[in-house]
């Protein structure tokens, strides 16, 4: 979620992954990471963000944890 920034203003902007997050990543935009964990093994995949310019990244949580059928949804704030 990208919090008070811009166009925004207070209000709360999802973004899904690939280029958009990683780049909203490393500007520094980004306040918090949702995954949802599906247990399927598919043997190849794309990165969820995939090879970011800056150093590891801190995430604290989960903040949020919300189990479903065949899902769980988790969420991360990231630390700066």
């Amino acid at each position: 979620m990208v919090g008070d920034a811009g166009v925004a203003g207070d209000r709360d902007v999802a973004i899904n992954g690939g280029q958009m997050a990683r780049q909203a990543l490393e500007a520094g935009l980004l306040d918090e990471i949702g995954i949802d964990l599906v247990p399927v093994l598919l043997g190849v995949g794309t990165k969820l963000i995939a090879e970011p310019a800056l150093p590891p990244m801190q995430l604290e949580g989960p903040t949020l944890v919300v189990e479903g059928e065949g899902v769980t949804h988790l969420r991360y704030r990231v630390v700066r």
